[in-house]
């Protein structure tokens, strides 16, 4: 009844929840203060961080 737990998993999901974090901190900084680059790195940022979570998802079940 034991079941393996994958570490990539556990750890592409805590990286996706870093990466979403930052992303919405740089993204809310990018978007009060003017810096349009600021505000694309935090696009990216999130859009890194949601895959990331859905690989370590996905990783975590399937071990």
């Amino acid at each position: 009844m034991t079941e393996k737990v994958g570490y990539s998993g556990v750890i592409a999901r805590l990286t996706g929840k870093a990466f979403v974090a930052l992303g919405f901190v740089l993204g809310i900084y990018g978007l009060t203060e003017g810096y349009d680059v600021i505000m694309r790195a935090g696009l990216g940022l999130l859009a890194a961080g949601v895959l990331a979570s859905a690989y370590g998802l996905c990783r975590s079940t399937n071990p």
